[in-house]
């Protein structure tokens, strides 16, 4: 690296192998609208691209050698610390919710709900969660709170929507157990009350096809574009209509599954979960190996610890 001193030069030189490009325009409006520029870009071999590279070689040669003064900057800017140190910072980040300083209107917002410092730290992590992949596992064990804990989320998703003045129409879906509903329908109704209504339906109506509950729900389902999935566990067989019901979710931008035992039977159970994950938030790497085990599960019709492994690799960053 060099550095020249002086204001001789405006206009921008770059020479590579094949080609020389000089010009300084941009696309400001000064740069469109009120500035003469000129640009051009020779092709070796020629004349013209040999007298730009020997342009550029001229400054090259009246600039100083920067190489030390850069290395200095960069070690007075840096600390170095053991890879240690930094994983167990990103972690603290993470667990603490402490990015959620940088955005003081969703922490204000996510204090007025009243959580527990349990509540609002798993809060935290599904956000990141979300942002980070598109879909959340929360899995904390029964008797933490999740109900208050899946409805913040959604709260939280709606106002950041609304705050960042996005148009956005919320349609936030909560399906859940029947014993349950009541205590899904009170929370959210006490959270609705400065937000877009969140509806709360009852998993049992997704077993019979035929009524018109059914239709009501699979039109909601369609509609999502924030769906909850309490219990996500009973949605692990293909074979229940229920299951086969909720995989018209797939036009929701985030979907969040809670369950206390996300995995009953093993690596059949990942590859479940990835597929109400939504498979398009999927890293490549992740669709490769899901596609690779469910073929090995069809061949062999059960799967072993390597499965395992590999699913759970994957479906660990949801959770």
């Amino acid at each position: 690296m060099r550095f020249f001193l002086g204001s001789e030069i405006h206009a921008k030189l770059y020479v590579g192998d094949n080609s020389a490009i000089l010009g300084s325009s941009n696309f400001s409006y000064a740069g469109l609208q009120r500035l003469r520029e000129a640009n051009v870009r020779f092709t070796s071999p020629g004349e013209d691209y040999e007298a730009v590279r020997q342009i550029a070689e001229n400054y090259r040669q009246m600039a100083h050698p920067y190489d030390q003064q850069i290395m200095e900057l960069l070690k007075s800017l840096l600390s170095y610390v053991s890879w240690q140190e930094v994983l167990a910072r990103a972690v603290v980040e993470i667990l603490d919710g402490g990015w959620l300083a940088e955005h003081e209107d969703l922490s204000r917002f996510l204090d007025r709900l009243e959580l527990w410092p349990s509540q609002k730290q798993a809060v935290s992590q599904a956000l990141w969660v979300l942002d980070q992949h598109g879909s959340v596992l929360i899995a904390d064990p029964t008797g933490s709170g999740k109900t208050k804990v899946g409805l913040a989320v959604l709260a939280a998703l709606t106002y950041r929507k609304i705050s960042q003045q996005e148009f956005f129409e919320a349609n936030r879906f909560v399906i859940c157990p029947p014993p349950v509903r009541n205590s899904w329908q009170e929370e959210a109704e006490r959270l609705s009350c400065s937000l877009a209504q969140i509806e709360v339906a009852s998993q049992g109506v997704l077993s019979f096809s035929a009524t018109e509950s059914y239709a009501q729900v699979v039109r909601r389902l369609r509609q999502a574009n924030f769906l909850l999935v309490d219990e996500a566990h009973n949605y692990l067989s293909r074979s229940s209509v229920r299951s086969q019901t909720l995989e018209i979710h797939n036009l929701a931008d985030h979907v969040i599954l809670m369950t206390a035992t996300p995995i009953n039977r093993g690596a059949e159970d990942l590859v479940r979960l990835m597929e109400l994950l939504g498979l398009d938030n999927l890293s490549e790497e992740a669709l490769r190996t899901y596609q690779e085990v469910k073929r090995l599960a069809e061949q062999k019709g059960r799967l072993g610890q390597e499965d395992f492994q590999k699913l759970s690799a994957h479906v660990r960053l949801f959770t």
